[in-house]
C-alpha cells in the first residue's frame, strides 16, 4: 500500500483526486469497497484513516520551485477554510500580491471536502503549500464546538506533527480574510518587536484592527489587553500554555477565541496583544449574505482599498 500511496503525490492528479484515490485504496485494503457501510464506527474508522493518510502523504505543492527562496526563520501562514470559494478565491488573489510571500509556506486546513476549495489551492503558484484535512467522523459536533475542535486539532498538528522544532510565530487567517501587500513584512516586524521583549505580557499579534479598518496612519500601532482574532499570530509558548490549561480552555462549548481570551483573563497566558492602527486585513465575509451589499461586494468593486506602505525601518529600532 505504501508503494501505491507514492502515486498519490503524482503531479497529474489534482489534490481532490488524490483524496479520492486514497479513499479507494483504504476501502479496498479494508475490504469495504463492495458493501454499504451500515456500522457508523466502521465508517468513522475508514474516514479517519483516509484523512490521516492524506495529511501525511499528500504532496507539498511548489516545494521544488521555492526551495531556494524559503527563508530560515520564516513565519508560516495558516488558513482554515470551509466551502466559500467566492471568498477564498479573493483571499488567494490577495496573497499572490503580498511582498515576501515566496519566502514562507502556506498551510490550508480544510474543514469540508469541497472540490472547489481544493482546486483553488491547486492553482497557487506563488509559494510553498501544504494541505490538511481536519479529521471528521460521523455525528461530529456542529457550530462553535466544531470550529473549536478544528482549531485545536490544527494547532496540535502544526506544532507537534508538522513543525515539532518550530518555536516561532505562526499567523492564522480565515477563508474570507483579504490581506494587504505589506501584510507579511509588517508581520515580520511586529514579531521581532515581540521577540525583543517589547512588553512582558505581550504574547500575540493581530494584523487586523477594529478601530481603524483600512484607514489611518500606516506607521502607528497599538497594544491592548485582550485578543482579536483577525490575522492573529503567536508562538509555541502560547500553544504550550493552552495545552497545559486545556481543561479550562475546553470546558465550555463557546468560540475558541472566547476561551483563549478567558485564559488570558485568568493569567494563564500573557494578556497583551499588538496590532497596527491601519488594518492589514479586510474581512470580506463579515456581513455575509444577510446584508444587501457585503464587504465582499465592496472589495471586488474596488471600493475597499488596501494598505500599500510599510512602516519605516525606525519602527524596529
Amino acid at each position: 500500500m505504501k508503494r501505491l500511496l507514492r502515486f498519490s503525490g503524482a503531479r497529474h492528479l489534482s489534490s481532490f483526486q488524490v483524496y479520492c484515490f486514497i479513499t479507494i485504496l483504504v476501502l479496498y485494503a479494508t475490504g469495504l469497497l463492495n458493501f454499504k457501510l451500515a456500522d457508523p464506527s466502521a465508517e468513522n474508522d475508514y474516514l479517519l484513516t483516509v484523512q490521516t493518510l492524506f495529511n501525511a502523504r499528500s504532496a507539498v505543492l511548489n516545494e521544488a520551485k521555492f526551495r531556494d527562496t524559503l527563508r530560515p526563520g520564516h513565519i508560516p501562514i495558516v488558513t482554515y477554510v470551509y466551502k466559500r470559494p467566492e471568498y477564498f478565491r479573493q483571499v488567494v488573489d490577495a496573497l499572490r500580491r503580498v511582498d515576501g510571500i515566496g519566502e514562507t509556506v502556506l498551510v490550508v486546513s480544510h474543514d469540508s471536502l469541497d472540490r472547489r476549495m481544493f482546486d483553488i489551492v491547486d492553482s497557487i503558484d506563488f509559494c510553498t503549500v501544504k494541505q490538511l484535512i481536519h479529521p471528521r467522523v460521523v455525528g461530529h459536533q456542529a457550530g462553535a464546538r466544531a470550529l473549536k475542535e478544528h482549531w485545536w486539532w490544527l494547532l496540535q498538528h502544526l506544532w507537534l506533527t508538522l513543525w515539532p522544532r518550530h518555536d516561532g510565530d505562526i499567523v492564522f487567517i480565515e477563508e474570507d480574510h483579504v490581506v494587504s501587500p505589506d501584510f507579511y513584512r509588517l508581520l515580520q516586524l511586529l514579531s521581532r518587536l515581540k521577540a525583543k521583549g517589547f512588553h512582558p505580557e505581550l504574547t500575540t499579534i493581530a494584523l487586523g484592527s477594529e478601530e481603524t479598518t483600512f484607514g489611518g496612519v500606516h506607521n502607528e500601532f497599538k497594544m491592548f489587553t485582550g485578543f482579536m482574532n483577525t490575522g492573529y499570530a503567536f508562538n509555541r509558548t502560547v500553544f504550550s500554555a493552552i495545552r497545559r490549561n486545556f481543561d479550562e480552555f475546553d470546558v465550555f462549548d463557546d468560540d475558541w477565541d472566547c476561551s483563549l481570551a478567558d485564559l488570558m483573563k485568568r493569567g494563564r497566558i500573557g494578556h497583551k496583544q499588538m496590532s497596527p492602527l491601519l488594518s492589514r486585513i479586510v474581512n470580506i465575509g463579515a456581513e455575509g449574505i444577510h446584508k444587501t451589499q457585503s464587504l465582499y461586494d465592496l472589495y471586488i468593486q474596488g471600493k475597499y482599498p488596501v494598505a500599500t506602505q510599510l512602516p519605516p525601518a525606525s519602527w524596529d529600532n
